[in-house]
């Protein structure tokens, strides 16, 4: 690092993946890399894929690591409109809590936000959301199954707005429902508890 003088090791496989992501920043400092620091890393890079060495990391990750994954991306998305989250708040729900989380976003979105169907739809779109009726919601003991439903209706609820806004608006309905359900998420968000 030419700031500060100091020298980072780096596996260049997940240097790679990096700087190929939407995360372009150093893990070390979370300075954003430099064109040059980046022009050097591809540059490496293709040294080595032209000797034929792969630089792939191929894992398998378990069904758990998927499903931590997608919360993770989901509490990303989250944070990139201006919310300060911890995937841990929903990762640490029961069934029961998840059941309750499901119950009260749905109540959030069709009752209490008083959202006219124009202004759902700048939010998700032509996508459906808590289309699965609250008894059956209840009637489900697989977390697993609870936090897939839950994840995939977040994640059309803060990536399928018409603008930033009303994706905002979206990440807001999210989180009014999960300060009702986690403690954690209560403390670090009471201005959202209504």
């Amino acid at each position: 690092n030419k700031k500060n003088n100091k020298y980072y090791a780096y596996d260049i496989r997940l240097l790679y993946m990096l700087i190929t992501s939407n995360y372009k920043s150093c893990p070390y400092t979370l300075r954003k890399f430099e064109d040059d620091e980046l022009n050097k890393i591809i540059s490496y890079v293709k040294k080595l894929q032209s000797k034929n060495i792969n630089i792939e990391i191929i894992k398998d990750l378990s069904k758990d690591e998927i499903m931590e994954n997608k919360v993770k991306d989901l509490f990303y998305k989250l944070n990139m409109l201006d919310n300060y989250t911890n995937h841990k708040w929903f990762l640490d729900l029961d069934v029961s809590q998840l059941i309750q989380l499901y119950i009260s976003a749905e109540d959030i979105w069709n009752y209490r936000s008083l959202l006219s169907p124009e202004a759902k739809y700048k939010i998700i779109q032509n996508n459906y959301i808590f289309n699965i009726s609250v008894n059956s919601i209840k009637s489900i003991k697989s977390i697993k199954m609870l936090k897939k439903i839950l994840i995939n209706i977040f994640t059309i609820m803060v990536s399928n707005g018409i603008d930033i806004n009303e994706k905002k608006l979206g990440a807001m309905l999210i989180l009014s429902a999960l300060v009702e359900i986690s403690p954690d998420a209560a403390q670090a968000l009471p201005h959202l508890i209504q």
